[in-house]
């Protein structure tokens, strides 16, 4: 074992050791060029309790969100315009450029009619404000019970039209937040690209259209949430969800 170790100059060994019970130790190697990247990724498993999170010598509360005051917050951060707000406006600017050029085109080479573009593209908004909702959250909740969530909520404020899935006390990393924050986004987007694919004309296409565009605008509570990370650059920040009070927590580590 020690040649191949020698041997292999470009891996680093590393043996873990089985359970009591006599079989033998199961031996892998990793990259040495990716040590560093294993050591983080290790690193970003061990989250602080909440507990842990109230230490003062070690985090301080960036933020106490109350779930009401979500939209002057968000309001807030896009006022600001951080990096990614910016970038999310690009694609928004995107999608309607697309929208138009191609809209041009298809009424001049009559695969429809102008007024049924508009029609088709308030049909797929309406679904993308109504049917794409609650598949919306339902993503959300997948990603927390894939990431270990064990109890998921589901809310709403139909007074100013804002939805949520929130996991009650459950700490969550800065990489696990990216990941809860854009999975809806990414999978609905990549579901109504494909059909624009397979449909790149006519009706359907527009009707996909429409829910693209009215479903990437509805992110802007997600990019919102991330963009607030980027505003706060330095320790690592971890939140929590208090649901009975309805109040999101976070917390960055003390440099």
């Amino acid at each position: 074992m020690q040649k191949e170790y020698n041997t292999a100059k470009r891996f680093l060994l590393i043996e873990l050791n089985s359970s009591a019970g006599g079989s033998p130790n199961n031996w892998y190697f990793i990259s040495v060029e990716r040590k560093s990247l294993y050591n983080r990724n290790i690193m970003q498993q061990k989250k602080p309790t909440i507990a842990e999170l109230q230490d003062e010598e070690q985090y301080v509360q960036i933020a106490a969100l109350l779930y009401d005051e979500m939209i002057p917050f968000l309001q807030e951060v896009f006022t600001n315009r951080p990096p990614i707000i910016q970038h999310y406006i690009r694609l928004n600017e995107l999608i309607v450029a697309l929208m138009l050029g191609l809209g041009i085109w298809q009424v001049w080479a009559g695969h429809i009619i102008w007024y049924q573009v508009f029609l088709y593209i308030f049909l797929g908004a309406a679904i993308a404000l109504t049917v794409l909702v609650p598949v919306h959250e339902a993503i959300h909740g997948l990603a927390y019970k894939l990431l270990g969530a064990p109890r998921i909520s589901f809310g709403a404020e139909l007074r100013k039209f804002y939805f949520y899935a929130v996991a009650d006390r459950f700490v969550v990393g800065p990489d696990e937040f990216r990941k809860l924050a854009l999975a809806p986004f990414a999978v609905i987007s990549s579901v109504v690209v494909i059909g624009l694919i397979l449909w790149p004309v006519g009706p359907v296409a527009w009707v996909l259209w429409g829910i693209l565009l009215m479903h990437t605008g509805a992110c802007a509570g997600d990019f919102g949430m991330l963009a607030f990370y980027q505003q706060h650059p330095g320790g690592t920040i971890f939140t929590f969800d208090d649901v009975p009070g309805k109040v999101a927590y976070f917390f960055q580590e003390k440099e």
